[in-house]
């Protein structure tokens, strides 16, 4: 029953876009809510955490591109959210992503420093210590893309599983949709 709700309410948003398609109307762009001024002191907060000289860098922004700027505070909501995210369902990829995240934010405090150091001497202690973390973060995203890997491997193992038993219970499953578009299925309902 619930699959013909589904299919009639999409057959009805098929019928409305091809009548305004006939029409010559153009489909409506999305329109992105304005953010609220608690979303922007988050998404600043989130972006600024551990780069404080990334406070220069967003204020031209809002100055220059503030269409630029809603975006990437867009974009700093949304990795929250994944980060909120991983934390309650995955601890581990959260522990990587935040390791991740301290480690970005530390190459660009030092890349800062490497552009602003007056003598060849600091310039080659701060470059020495780039690629010391960019090795570091390299190593950290190869196994972040490692645990990636096991886990579409034990879910490509699941749905292997799956299928094959869907091939065992073949006559079962293709009788039980037979009965449900003969709408045979009500009469055994609970």
């Amino acid at each position: 029953m619930t699959r013909m709700w589904i299919a009639m309410a999409l057959g009805l948003a098929v019928a409305v876009t091809a009548v305004s398609a006939a029409r010559g109307e153009q489909p409506a762009a999305p329109q992105h809510s304005e953010l609220s001024d608690q979303e922007r002191a988050e998404a600043l907060e989130f972006l600024m955490n551990g780069v404080p000289e990334r406070r220069n860098e967003l204020e031209a922004l809002r100055r220059e591109q503030p269409h630029q700027l809603d975006l990437m505070l867009r974009d700093a909501l949304r990795e929250k959210e994944h980060l909120a995210m991983l934390k309650r369902e995955d601890p581990e990829a959260f522990r990587l992503a935040v390791q991740e995240r301290s480690m970005d934010a530390k190459m660009s405090e030092l890349g800062f420093q490497y552009r602003q150091a007056a003598d060849e001497g600091e310039r080659l202690r701060v470059k020495k210590q780039l690629e010391e973390l960019v090795g570091n973060l390299f190593d950290l995203r190869e196994q972040r893309r490692a645990q990636e890997i096991q886990h579409l491997q034990a879910e490509l193992a699941r749905l292997t599983e799956l299928q094959k038993k869907r091939k065992e219970n073949r006559s079962a499953i293709v009788q039980r949709r037979v009965d449900e578009l003969c709408g045979l299925e009500e009469q055994y309902a609970w």
